[in-house]
């Protein structure tokens, strides 16, 4: 929960500086293969630390427009 607090920290924070994000889930099975280990290894991340989140973080193509969510005034969502 930790790690997901202070990656929406992040993304808020890139979204305010007008950078897009995007949340790779991935590492958080796939940190102990040999090959990703000694990747994320080489990036400095210690071999007994487990890696849960990563970020990406890049400019969006100015070209592609944003698609804009309305929601009619007294909807509810309900995600199961």
């Amino acid at each position: 929960m930790d790690c997901a607090c202070a990656i929406e920290n992040m993304f808020l924070a890139a979204t305010s500086l007008g950078i897009g994000s995007c949340w790779i889930n991935q590492l958080g099975t796939t940190c102990d293969d040999p090959e990703v280990r000694e990747f994320i290894t080489s990036l400095g991340v210690p071999e007994n630390h487990k890696v849960y989140g990563c970020v990406a973080l890049g400019f969006a193509d100015p070209q592609i427009p944003k698609k804009e969510k309305t929601v009619k005034v007294g909807t509810v969502t309900i995600v199961k």
